[in-house]
């Protein structure tokens, strides 16, 4: 399971096409379901938080089947 402040890449497209494929996000909460899902904030390549233009969220909730881990877990 991905932790809380890891970093991970979308690797499928989710409900908001602001976000595309291969988008970078930190994960913010873990929702320990059965499959777990997760609670994204991703950035564009400046670093910019990308936001959904239709609703103005800038997190989304994403399943394990979205994401791949990316880098080491960000230090605290």
């Amino acid at each position: 399971m991905i932790e809380e402040l890891s970093l991970v890449r979308l690797i499928r497209p989710i409900s908001s096409p602001a976000i595309p494929v291969g988008s970078i996000g930190t994960v913010l909460i873990v929702y320990e379901d059965t499959p777990p899902a997760y609670e994204v904030e991703f950035i564009d390549v400046e670093g910019t938080t990308l936001e959904d233009p239709e609703t103005d969220e800038s997190t989304f909730t994403v399943s394990e089947d979205d994401v791949e881990p990316w880098l080491e877990k960000l230090e605290a």
